[in-house]
C-alpha cells in the first residue's frame, strides 16, 4: 500500500511540475508576442536573444524572405487588433498554437492566423507558419553520406544529402557551408550561372537566393518529399513540396570529368 502511496504522490507531483512549465512557456511566448507586435508598431526595443535561440532566429530570417512574410507573425502587415486578439494554446511536447485576429470586423468571418511554435529550455527554438509534422522537426539528424562518383545520380543524391544537410544543422553558417559545396562539386560554368541567377533575385530583396534548391529556405519537414532523378544522359530533376504544399522544381546537368569524378555543370532553365 506505501508502494502505490509513493507512486501516486510522484504523479501528483510530476503533473503539477509540468502543468507549471507549461504555464510559463505559454506566458514567456506571450510576452515575446506582445512585445514583438509592439517593436513593430511602436518601434519599441527588443532583445531577440532574450526569447529565442540564434539558430531559430537565422531560420525564421531565411523562412521570412522565402516566404516574402515576417513569419514570426504570419503576414506582411502588421495591425493594434493582433494585441487585443493574441491567444497561446499549449499542444504537445513544448508546442504551442499561437492565433490572433488581424482585424475586429462584425464582416470579418476569417480565421484567425496560426502560428506553431516550439519551446526548449524556455526559448523559443522554431517558428512555422503553416501546421507541419512536429515529429519530423524533432528528430535526430542524420549525419551526411559520403559524396559518391559511381554514376550521376547517385552523385545527384549524394550531394544533395550533404547541401541540405547545411540548412538543417544549426552548427554551420549555412553560406559558408553551401558555398564550399558549390565550390568543390560545381565547374567554373555553374558558379557564374549561380552568380547571375542571385543577382537577378537580389534585385527584388531577396538576397538569401539559392538556385540550387530553388528558394532561400529549405526545411526538414520538405524531406519527406524529396525526389532526385535522372533524366537522359546527364540532366537531373530535384522536386519537393514546401510550405503550404508548393511545388519546387530544379533541373540541373551534371558532367563526368577527366579524372572520373562527377561535377554539377549548370542550372538548366
Amino acid at each position: 500500500m506505501k508502494k502505490y502511496f509513493i507512486t501516486f504522490i510522484t504523479l501528483v507531483i510530476t503533473s503539477c511540475l509540468t502543468a507549471q512549465n507549461t504555464q510559463n512557456e505559454g506566458a514567456m511566448i506571450k510576452k515575446f508576442y506582445t512585445e514583438y507586435i509592439n517593436h513593430l508598431l511602436n518601434e519599441s526595443p527588443l532583445n531577440m536573444d532574450a526569447y529565442m535561440t540564434l539558430c531559430a532566429q537565422k531560420r525564421i530570417g531565411r523562412m521570412s524572405e522565402a516566404q516574402e512574410a515576417d513569419c514570426i507573425i504570419s503576414a506582411q502587415d502588421y495591425s493594434p487588433n493582433m494585441l487585443k486578439t493574441l491567444a497561446v494554446k499549449p499542444l504537445k511536447n513544448h508546442w504551442y498554437l499561437v492565433t490572433y485576429f488581424f482585424n475586429l470586423s462584425n464582416d470579418d468571418k476569417t480565421e484567425p492566423t496560426q502560428i506553431w511554435v516550439k519551446v526548449k529550455d524556455n526559448k523559443i527554438t522554431a517558428i512555422y507558419p503553416w501546421k507541419i509534422d512536429m515529429e519530423a522537426v524533432e528528430a535526430p539528424l542524420t549525419p551526411p553520406a559520403k559524396i559518391l562518383h559511381t554514376d550521376a545520380l547517385s552523385f545527384a543524391k549524394s550531394f544533395y544529402d550533404n547541401y541540405l544537410h547545411c540548412y538543417l544543422d544549426c552548427n554551420k553558417d549555412v553560406d559558408t557551408a553551401i558555398n564550399e559545396l558549390q565550390k568543390e562539386y560545381g565547374t567554373k560554368h555553374l558558379l557564374a550561372k549561380i552568380a547571375k541567377i542571385k543577382a537577378t533575385y537580389a534585385e527584388d530583396y531577396l538576397m538569401k537566393y539559392d538556385p540550387l534548391i530553388g528558394s532561400s529556405y529549405f526545411d526538414v519537414t520538405y524531406l519527406k518529399h524529396l525526389k532526385i532523378s535522372k533524366k537522359g544522359n546527364n540532366e537531373i530533376v530535384i522536386t519537393y513540396k514546401s510550405y503550404y504544399i508548393y511545388d519546387t522544381k530544379i533541373r540541373l546537368r551534371v558532367v563526368k570529368q577527366k579524372d572520373n569524378t562527377f561535377a554539377i555543370d549548370d542550372i538548366l532553365d
